[in-house]
């Protein structure tokens, strides 16, 4: 059980009543994103959460973190129509695969892989396509100090594309390693070049290029600092490491673990711990869309101004022609 969890519980029980930190959107994005949760799931202590962009509609979402229970499910998403942004989810979740001691990282490997930490293992659990138990544990690298928290694999427009990165839970670095696969198709991680951002840390994910509000390349980080629970956005540098320097509030509130990108809206999705919950909170954050007319709007809005000028036209004949049937009166008394 993770301490900073049970410290979370405790405060909440003790300080009853007592205002908390508030749910927020940093300064730099609030005017830009927007924010909702969702507390319907019968699951709890959820750890990371991945869209497959190859299969956009569902949500894998690891449960139970960090105990011999720990799983990874399915559940679905709902959508709007025209923004396709999330706007809940859909059914009930169903199990994708077995995840001992699951953390806040859930990655999909450039081979197809699906990889996720293990707290307090200090170990990655490796499912091939189809798997339902895990295929192989591997230490993720010797100079990560136990245990690991996240893990991701770095995309292509960053620098170090391709490299496997990894962020230790207890001691505030991020480890950049190049991955190789052996004979039996197993990962194997090599030397790791490492920096340090404050807190306690899970999930990292690597913002798109281009997505709304970030000027560079960027990643979040699941952050725990103080008594402070963030998301926290930091430029990158050429080895696509975070640079502490620039750290800015991207979310504050919940107990943040896992981070996921929605390709398909540009929304962002992070899974909460609530330790001794028996529901699970989800919460998505989209980027503010402009108010678009709907078609059918248009067409009223055009024969609500149709009629309007035919109508003023109507009124200046009958003015032309009062003022006219006026003129002639005047001229015939005369």
């Amino acid at each position: 059980m993770k301490i900073q969890a049970v410290v979370a519980t405790v405060a909440a029980v003790l300080c009853a009543g007592m205002p908390l930190p508030a749910d927020t959107l940093g300064a730099a994005f609030s005017s830009e994103y927007t924010f909702s949760y969702f507390s319907t799931l019968p699951l709890s202590r959820l750890g990371g959460v991945l869209i497959d962009p190859s299969n956009p509609n569902y949500l894998l979402i690891g449960a139970s973190a960090a105990s011999q229970s720990g799983a990874i499910y399915e559940v679905g998403l709902s959508r709007d129509p025209i923004t396709h942004q999330i706007t809940g989810l859909s059914g009930s979740p169903t199990f994708y695969a077995s995840a001992p001691d699951i953390d806040g990282g859930l990655a999909f490997a450039p081979n197809g892989d699906l990889l996720f930490t293990q707290y307090p293992d200090n170990t990655i659990g490796e499912l091939r396509p189809g798997s339902t138990t895990p295929d192989i544990y591997a230490s993720p690298l010797p100079a990560i100090q136990a245990s690991v928290g996240g893990m991701t694999f770095i995309p292509a427009g960053f620098g170090g594309a391709g490299n496997a990165v990894f962020t230790s839970y207890n001691h505030g670095t991020v480890c950049e390693s190049t991955p190789s696969l052996n004979a039996q198709s197993e990962y194997n991680f090599g030397v790791c070049g490492s920096v340090t951002i404050p807190g306690v840390l899970e999930q990292i994910l690597y913002v798109p290029v281009g997505t709304t509000g970030f000027a560079s390349n960027s990643v979040l980080v699941a952050t725990t600092t103080g008594q402070n629970i963030l998301v926290q956005a930091y430029q990158v540098d050429a080895a696509g490491l975070p640079i502490a320097a620039t750290a800015t509030t991207f979310f504050t509130g919940s107990l943040n673990e896992g981070i996921a990108f929605d390709s398909v809206s540009g929304d962002f999705v992070l899974t909460s711990y609530n330790q001794g919950s028996t529901t699970a909170d989800i919460y998505v954050i989209s980027p503010i869309q402009a108010t678009a007319p709907e078609p059918g709007s248009l067409l009223l809005c055009g024969l609500a101004t149709a009629v309007l000028l035919l109508t003023r036209l109507r009124l200046f004949r009958q003015i032309i022609e009062r003022g006219i049937h006026a003129a002639l009166l005047v001229r015939y008394t005369e």
